[in-house]
């Protein structure tokens, strides 16, 4: 990790997704294992993120001749253009939202916009679960293909 604070960070984020995921430990191998690769995975995302942040080094040189090495970070903000292309593909998806049937907007709505679980949505429409996992896996289908059309610059007749 190569600062002590981070290995601390690292250490501790290990712990806690130890704890928070101990009823996912099968047995199937030695507990030492499982917490390794764990700890190997937090350590992955955690390089992850710090390369996705750090730009690059660069040299500054001080008023008395030092050079210093400082570190530049880049804005995690979007810029303008990704801004529009972001905005432009949420229009999209709600003109495609807008074109479903009423129950399937609503149980759209529910489960990814609210984002209640399957059970919980079926019983604020008074359907089945079934019939709520139906009515989501139509409505993506339904999505899918509207936002393809929608990209396609010669929309073809089925």
């Amino acid at each position: 990790m190569r600062h002590r604070e981070d290995a601390e960070d690292v250490l501790q984020e290990t712990f806690l997704n130890a704890y928070q995921h101990l009823d996912s430990f099968k047995g199937k191998c030695s507990f030492s294992t499982w917490m390794t690769k764990i700890g190997i995975n937090t350590s992955l995302m955690f390089l992850r993120k710090r390369k996705a942040v750090l730009k690059h080094v660069s040299e500054v040189v001080t008023d008395d001749g030092q050079r210093i090495e400082t570190l530049e970070f880049r804005d995690p903000s979007l810029n303008p253009e990704q801004r529009y292309i972001t905005h432009q593909t949420y229009q999209r998806i709600k003109r495609a939202i807008r074109k479903l049937p009423p129950r399937s907007g609503s149980m759209v709505d529910l489960y990814y916009g609210q984002e209640f679980r399957l059970k919980e949505a079926a019983q604020a429409l008074g359907i089945s679960e079934p019939a709520a996992k139906s009515t989501v896996l139509r409505a993506r289908i339904f999505l899918r293909r509207s936002l393809k059309d929608q990209s396609s610059p010669c929309r073809s007749k089925r």
